[in-house]
């Protein structure tokens, strides 16, 4: 699959998730979905020191990982035959790439998102009036 492709099917599957989010979102109660979009977009005041902790944490472990990888990076954008021949192995560093980035970001936004009110989601999903049907849904499920 193209780089393009790739990213004009991310965009459309995110627009579907989203339209669906605003459906539930309209047919529920009002306070359910205050709730619900602050456990969706995430809150800086929830976060305490103890996470601030946690975070300074990964990014001292993955703060030489990305050094280790950033020169092989500056290799990559001589393009791909060129870096193979300058012996980086590209398929790895591109994945290492990504694991760091994906790693650095996740520990940024992770403590800003409060997990633990998946039940405002829930409520949103089953609306005021509608039966417990999507009681079972877990944190994360309607928002990926």
């Amino acid at each position: 699959m193209s780089g393009y492709r790739f990213v004009l099917v991310g965009v459309g599957i995110a627009f579907l998730v989203n339209a669906g989010l605003g459906y539930l979102i309209s047919r529920a109660n009002v306070n359910d979905v205050r709730e619900a979009l602050v456990w969706m977009v995430g809150s800086l005041g929830t976060p305490g020191w103890a996470d601030v902790g946690v975070l300074a944490g990964v990014l001292v472990v993955l703060a030489p990982a990305v050094a280790l990888v950033a020169p092989r990076l500056r290799v990559l954008q001589l393009g791909d035959d060129t870096a193979g021949g300058l012996g980086v192995r590209v398929e790895v560093t591109r994945v290492a790439v990504l694991a760091l980035a994906v790693a650095r970001t996740a520990a940024g936004i992770g403590p800003g998102q409060p997990a633990h009110r998946g039940g405002a989601l829930r409520r949103v999903a089953r609306g005021a009036d509608q039966p417990r049907a999507a009681a079972g849904v877990r944190p994360g499920e309607l928002t990926t």
